[in-house]
């Protein structure tokens, strides 16, 4: 099957720009407004990108304060007022895994930027499942690459993904081209909503997004456990026969009193901080501790993040949520009022969310759980 892989061009926005100061037809010379901050070998486009016969040509020399000189002869004429703004790269590089997303990358194909387009195409004719693809822009002369792309998989992306959500987004404003919002600000805007929805699932009293990490005991009465993002533990299963089977919950317990017989349990812990701490009684050392703990909601970072399972139903509210945050950057407001009274009703007694904590509590959904997490940058 064939793979089309598509590439936005590099940004540009912050970068040194001029304009011809009149025809350019051929040769080498180019007649600028301003040729300070340019430099021999830099790369510049003549014209808009995205427009026919805008083109890169590479910096020879610069001659004096209104003068480029080409390294060779443009293929286009260009008229006076054209902008000439330097770009670092002329060419763009794919990478391919065939075992897919996580796997080995090579080198699959090196092209020049298709500047007189809107977005860069390249189409894998010997794509299949379960391949998938990165890409990154180059500098011939350099060799100088850009960081890569996030990672592209070959059977595309399930509605509930953040790229798919982010393009739904985008298609439904009306800005396919990020123009006006980026995929950085839904990104944004889907994790606010991403993080109250798991906080809401988190209120009942079924531990919910649970993990566990196994530890061995070295006979300590306590252990750190900054490394794991816990949100709270609520049980520890020991194993006395090296992490075979684990039969022995150990429940937490107040220090400060004492069972019926005046003693504590063998065994009990207690979290302060992000430290558990044992009773007198310490584990020995060798038996596996396996510390069961739900965790920090988990945050949609790449564009094959998915939704976590029980959160699929709500695919509809990220959409509206989404949407009525770019409405509000576009000061649409009016557009807002059907979105928001729809999302709060999910959220009430007998909403969805409430509908899917009861389902939660009564053990018809399956525990979920992701590598991604945290909520960077907020």
């Amino acid at each position: 099957m064939i793979k089309p892989i598509t590439m936005s061009h590099p940004d540009l926005s912050n970068n040194i720009e001029t304009f011809l100061k009149s025809d350019y037809s051929s040769g080498v010379n180019l007649v600028v407004a301003n040729s300070a901050g340019f430099n021999a070998n830099d790369f510049v486009i003549l014209g808009r990108p995205g427009l026919e016969q805008a083109e890169i040509v590479k910096i020879n020399a610069i001659p004096n304060a209104t003068g480029l000189t080409l390294n060779a002869s443009g293929s286009f004429t260009h008229a006076s007022d054209t902008s000439v703004v330097h770009i670092p790269y002329d060419k763009f590089r794919i990478y391919r895994s065939v075992l897919g997303v996580g796997g080995t990358y090579t080198l699959l194909v090196e092209a020049s930027l298709q500047i007189d387009q809107i977005k860069n195409v390249y189409r894998d004719a010997a794509s299949a499942s379960p391949y998938s693809y990165k890409y990154c822009f180059y500098n011939s002369v350099t060799g100088l690459e850009s960081s890569f792309s996030d990672e592209l998989a070959f059977d595309g992306y399930p509605e509930w993904s953040l790229k798919a959500m982010q393009d739904a987004i985008l298609g439904d404003f009306g800005d396919t081209n990020e123009k006006f919002i980026k995929r950085a600000d839904i990104t944004r805007w889907l994790n606010y909503f991403n993080l109250e929805v798991q906080t809401l699932l988190m209120g009942g009293e079924s531990p919910y997004f649970v993990d566990y990490h196994d530890i061995t005991s070295t006979g300590a009465d306590n252990y750190d456990l900054d490394t794991y993002e816990i949100l709270g533990v609520f049980m520890v299963e020991l194993s006395r026969d090296g992490g075979v089977t684990f039969g022995e919950p150990i429940t937490p317990k107040d220090f400060r009193f004492r069972d019926e017989s005046g003693d504590i349990t063998e065994y009990d812990y207690r979290m302060a901080g992000n430290k558990i701490y044992f009773t007198s009684n310490i584990i020995p050392a060798g038996y596996i501790m396996r510390i069961w703990y739900t965790t920090n909601p988990i945050a949609l970072v790449n564009p094959t993040d998915t939704l976590l399972n029980p959160l699929i139903p709500m695919l509809g509210y990220f959409h509206d949520y989404g949407m009525s945050r770019a409405n509000e950057k576009d000061r649409k407001p009016e557009l807002n009022y059907a979105i928001d009274a729809r999302i709060r009703r999910a959220k009430e007694d007998g909403g969805l969310l409430y509908k899917l904590r009861k389902r939660i509590k009564q053990g018809n959904m399956p525990i979920a759980s992701s590598a991604s997490r945290g909520f960077e940058g907020y």
